[in-house]
């Protein structure tokens, strides 16, 4: 199944490829999925012309949809997306230049699939009860059984993933090893006194997990030694910890439903700051190179300074209707509304400058790395969306500007 999907999403890819093309650009959605056995559905496409500043363009799009199994997941990585759909199809495209790299089997429905951990060679996509292995070509490697139920999500470095399974006395921190050539590859296990349902961090050989006994777990990678000199060796909130860790050079960053964003040392577990955010926080921030995003139920997501002096920080800004961060550059922030629209933001005040007008944007991915939105329309249709900021450039016309959107608005 997964050789059949490959070619066909690779000779799709070859025919869909319209980067720096306008007239490929505007036929591109319709064209057929060449030896498949259904054709992908009609996508929306905006007009070809001048853009304005103000507005935002296509740089590429491609469209991930086999027999009607249209993505509704969106990961996004340091050079590839990887797309889930709903009967467990992984789609991975190269982030550049939109072409799909391979289209991906990884098990049956009733199981429960995880996002995906991107190695170095390897693909690794957690279930529930296995660790499904592949190349960076689609080729199934193994299934790694786990000693129990995962979870949540897993991150990884070199060879190894890091996640938690279940247990009758709380919860367990593992370290697997993806090349063991059989048995579960367990290198280690951690006991908690918590499930941990949210995906653990790993920088610099140090892995920091959060389990829902609200501790914060720091351990070296290979050793499982205590990194912390704290008590126990962690750092305790008064909430459960359910949305990802997120580590780098600055420090430690989780969200507790005690409604507290936490910025701790990486090397003490000491508080450097904290964002009290109102109501219990079950999604992870997300940190890029100068920010921190976090969304606040009831009042929407909030920009903080990474390199915050305060020990209770304030928020740069609020957007109150908005969801979630979807990418930034150095002069905006780009966020999805509730209504899921687009919309651009200041990235130092939170004013508004434009928002999208489309009502057909339905998957979004998170991407801290660069101002490009990566987005899935109805119809399947993958798109790297990017911002214009000066007038005069030509391509796809996908979203208007924030004041023309408001004009004759209810």
């Amino acid at each position: 199944m997964t050789r059949k999907l490959s070619r066909c999403a690779a000779q799709f890819s070859t025919s869909r490829r319209w980067w720096g093309s306008l007239a490929a650009a505007a036929l591109g959605a319709g064209l057929l999925v060449a030896g498949c056995k259904s054709a992908p559905k009609k996508a929306t496409e905006g007009p070809i012309g001048t853009l304005s500043a103000g507005s935002f363009k296509v740089g590429w799009a491609a469209v991930l949809d086999v027999a009607n199994d249209t993505p509704d997941q969106l990961f996004v990585f340091d050079d590839s997306l990887i797309a889930y759909t709903p009967n467990h199809l992984a789609f991975s495209v190269n982030r550049a230049s939109g072409q799909i790299r391979h289209v991906d089997r990884v098990m049956e429905r009733q199981n429960v699939l995880r996002p995906p951990v991107v190695l170095t060679d390897k693909i690794v996509y957690p279930t529930n009860n296995t660790l499904e292995v592949f190349d960076k070509a689609g080729k199934r490697i193994r299934s790694i059984p786990l000693e129990g139920t995962s979870g949540g999500g897993a991150s990884g470095a070199g060879n190894t993933v890091y996640f938690g399974i279940d247990d009758p006395h709380g919860g367990r921190l593992l370290a697997v090893d993806v090349t063991a050539p059989y048995g579960t590859g367990t290198k280690w296990r951690l006991q908690t006194f918590g499930p941990i349902s949210s995906a653990p961090a790993v920088f610099q050989g140090v892995v920091y997990a959060g389990s829902e006994d609200g501790r914060i777990y720091a351990v070296n990678a290979e050793t499982r030694d205590a990194v912390w000199s704290l008590e126990g060796g962690v750092f305790l909130t008064a909430g459960r910890i359910v949305g990802a860790v997120k580590a780098d050079e600055f420090g430690v960053f989780f969200s507790s439903t005690d409604s507290k964003l936490y910025c701790v040392d990486r090397s003490t577990g000491k508080v450097k700051w904290q964002y009290f955010g109102g109501e219990p926080l079950d999604q992870g921030p997300v940190v890029t190179a100068t920010s921190v995003y976090q969304y606040a139920p009831g009042k929407g997501v909030a920009a903080i300074e990474k390199n915050n002096k305060a020990h209770d920080v304030k928020p740069k800004w609020v957007a109150a209707d908005c969801r979630q961060f979807l990418a930034e550059d150095d002069r905006n922030a780009y966020l999805r509304t509730r209504n899921n629209a687009i919309v651009a933001v200041d990235r130092n005040t939170g004013e508004r400058k434009f928002t999208s007008q489309r009502t057909d944007l339905k998957v979004f991915g998170t991407n801290p790395k660069d101002g490009t939105v990566f987005v899935i329309a109805e119809g399947g249709r993958l798109m790297a969306v990017t911002p214009v900021l000066k007038a005069g450039q030509m391509g796809e016309v996908v979203m208007v500007g924030f004041e023309e959107t408001v004009v004759g608005e209810e």
